[in-house]
């Protein structure tokens, strides 16, 4: 196993909050290997994807209205089929920040065989996406990790949990993390403001030592839960 640490400042990242970091990020996705760490240092992130001109909901140029098709939610970084890999930042001087007309996956390993990733110590802040409010996106999960398991896997990498610890999810336009009853994934020592749906979408998920302010409901219960403290907007459970 190649244990790199590769850091996205090396390929180009400013962090600045201004230049856009998404192609550096992705370049970074594509050289890491499995055992690596994808490192993110201190720095503003700015991440744009904006949908392209065969996603329009409403075909062409149409304005928005109540008929609008829902688009599939499109992905900035895919780790499908990616096993053992750290997503790590600097805690919260790391931010990733989401510029779209839609509500895009941050990262997505959504209905792939992809295990054994974490994600630490930084924020995912999405105040400037869904700038169209007629580009919502049907997907859900900042963070999507589904059909996870491997059924060929060899007893030398045979699956083992995801983790997201330490994540700080900000005005996420839909929902927060999605797994499904095969993801085996733990969020623990997060915390979530300002999620519009769910902040824990589908099963497959342990849930430990988070705080959620002013966020949506949770869905489908996850596999186990405890130390979650809830604080609602509206001081209701």
């Amino acid at each position: 196993v190649n244990c790199t640490r590769v850091d996205v400042a090396d390929f180009g990242a400013k962090g600045d909050g201004v230049a856009d970091d998404a192609e550096a990020f992705r370049q970074v996705m594509a050289a890491v290997s499995e055992g690596g760490v994808f490192h993110v240092p201190c720095g503003r992130f700015k991440l744009v994807h904006n949908s392209g001109p065969g996603d329009k909901p409403c075909g062409g140029s149409q304005p928005c209205t109540g008929g609008c098709a829902q688009l599939a939610a499109p992905n900035i970084l895919t780790l499908a089929g990616r096993a053992n890999i750290e997503i790590r930042g600097e805690g919260l001087c790391t931010t990733l920040d989401i510029h779209s007309d839609t509500n895009p996956r941050v990262f997505s390993a959504y209905n792939s065989h992809s295990w054994g990733l974490t994600f630490r110590d930084f924020t995912i802040d999405q105040t400037h996406a869904l700038t169209n409010p007629c580009m919502f996106a049907a997907g859900h999960g900042a963070i999507a990790i589904t059909a996870s398991l491997n059924p060929e896997c060899q007893p030398s990498r045979c699956p083992r949990p995801s983790l997201i610890r330490g994540v700080r999810f900000t005005n996420i336009m839909s929902s927060a993390v999605q797994g499904d009853v095969q993801s085996d994934m733990t969020v623990t020592e997060s915390f979530f403001y300002r999620v519009r749906e769910h902040t824990f979408y589908a099963g497959g998920l342990t849930i430990s030592g988070n705080r959620i302010v002013e966020s949506g409901y949770q869905s489908s219960g996850p596999k186990k839960q405890g130390g979650l403290a809830v604080w609602k907007a509206d001081g209701g459970p």
